[in-house]
């Protein structure tokens, strides 16, 4: 076997598990928000024009998140 096709195989190997783990702890690595819905919200203050954008959490509870200026 050549050098490449087991970097290749290892590299995947690696990829594979650490998203079976990221899959597994996800509450505990990103804690009750949903860091996709949380990043949405975020653009939307920053580059939106929006001074109010919503969000849910894991069990769907309603949050706002509110533009604050410096």
């Amino acid at each position: 076997m050549s050098k490449r096709f087991v970097l290749t195989v290892a590299a995947g190997g690696c990829i594979i598990i650490s998203s079976a783990l990221l899959l597994l702890n996800w509450e505990r690595v990103f804690g009750d928000y949903r860091p996709t819905q949380t990043a949405k919200a975020v653009f939307k203050l920053e580059v939106g024009s929006q001074d109010v954008a919503k969000t849910t959490d894991s069990d769907d509870a309603l949050h706002y998140m509110v533009k604050k200026d410096i």
